[in-house]
């Protein structure tokens, strides 16, 4: 046996018992064949040959797995991530195939490549990006961090880190990675991980983009919607998420109702941020599905928005159950996110007023409510503007109710 210059003996690694070219064909050969039979103890004893042949191959093997589902048409990624979990599974008496770091080491290989794969396979970040959120959430893999370390180390040797945020692909693939550890261990799990890496998502979009924060914010909030995890971004609640898809689908404003009662507890019932982001997503979709209509693109908006005050599809319903019981107090966190839906439609003469005219007449919000906000502290650009534009509604509003307690008269609203 070899030794050293002092007599020890020397560690010889073992040497590979098959050649790279048979250990490709049988990694192949194992992943095609659980696609089909989904055989789970044939999968292990195929690793476990592969292990003892050459266990430096396990990272390529892995690595060949996602390369063939991204280039293979019709691919069911579910099922390749039911391989990965039954590889993992292992007890004291039978140990897992896989460790974490071989699967970061392997997914690290296929993303050196991202950036031409992407150009092939324009869906590679999303499919990689939610697989490996998936492996996350099993919770014996890797954490988040660690592959968003990988995704920032990422690209071709000698040509330095941030490839793929330069290449505007990494916001795309931890997006879509926070979306697969949602779906795989739970909103609020996804919601903690993203807050322990106290980084915002801006942080992986190019500095080319990042012209204005309001550019930046924008940017953001694209690649947040593609991937569904907005609330999450902002920590909001579960709750939050769902009323939020729910909204996005057009969901019977009954049905939120009904499931705004039963499921959300009286302690978010009562918060204000809850009670502002969810009315900013109603009145923010109002608007947006106002723009889409040809008609509506004009400097004013003198009609009522449908998306709030339709009979039967008016989402006036869920606001009326969130503030109609209401003090002025309860219900300012509605008039405060139409102050913020206002902000980012100021080029629309007319929209503060009728934002508040819609809410006040479906009883959403008290006139009182409405006095208490004009009167408020908040001496922004911002809210001067917004009292401006409802000025005459509101002045007419308010003699109103003069009129009417003195003899029952009232003057046509402006």
């Amino acid at each position: 046996e070899p030794t050293s210059a002092k007599g020890v003996d020397k560690q010889v690694p073992p040497q590979p018992t098959m050649s790279e070219e048979k250990l490709k064909q049988k990694s192949k050969a194992l992943a095609e064949e659980f696609y089909g039979a989904r055989d789970r103890g044939e999968a292990r004893l195929c690793v476990e040959e592969i292990r003892s042949a050459n266990s430096n191959f396990i990272p390529q093997m892995i690595e060949q797995w996602l390369l063939d589902a991204l280039e293979s048409k019709g691919r069911d990624w579910n099922i390749l991530l039911e391989l990965f979990q039954c590889l993992l599974e292992g007890t004291q008496e039978k140990p897992a195939c896989f460790e974490g770091r071989e699967i970061l080491s392997g997914l690290r290989l296929l993303l050196d490549q991202m950036e031409d794969m992407s150009v092939d396979v324009p869906l590679a970040p999303k499919h990689i990006g939610r697989l490996a959120g998936q492996l996350c959430g099993l919770g014996r893999t890797f954490t988040l961090g660690e592959f968003v370390q990988e995704v920032k180390d990422a690209g071709i040797e000698d040509e330095g880190e941030g490839q793929l945020i330069d290449a505007f692909i990494a916001a795309d693939i931890i997006a879509a990675a926070l979306s697969g550890l949602s779906s795989q261990a739970g909103y609020e799990t996804a919601k903690v991980a993203w807050s322990d890496l106290n980084m915002d998502l801006s942080d992986l979009l190019p500095e080319t983009v990042k012209t204005s924060q309001e550019v930046t914010d924008a940017e953001v909030q694209k690649v947040a919607s593609r991937f569904g995890i907005s609330a999450l971004l902002k920590g909001g609640t579960e709750a939050e998420l769902y009323l939020r898809n729910a909204i996005e689908k057009k969901t019977d404003p009954l049905i939120l109702c009904d499931w705004f009662e039963k499921n959300v507890d009286a302690s978010l019932k009562d918060s204000s941020k809850f009670a502002f982001d969810v009315s900013k997503l109603v009145l923010d979709s109002a608007v947006k599905e106002a723009e889409s209509n040809p008609e509506n693109i004009r400097q004013e908006w003198p009609d009522e928005l449908l998306f709030i005050v339709d009979d039967e599809q008016g989402y006036w319903k869920l606001l009326r159950t969130m503030f109609g019981s209401k003090t002025k107090s309860g219900q300012m966190p509605c008039v405060e996110a139409a102050l913020a839906c206002y902000g980012e439609h100021q080029c629309y003469a007319g929209l503060m007023k009728r934002l508040l005219m819609d809410l006040y007449y479906t009883d959403v919000i008290l006139e009182e409510t409405l006095v208490a906000w004009r009167e408020g502290a908040d001496a922004s650009e911002i809210k001067q503007k917004a009292v401006s534009d409802a000025a005459a509604w509101l002045d007419w509003l308010a003699k109103q109710e003069e009129e009417d307690s003195e003899d029952g008269t009232s003057s046509p609203a402006p």
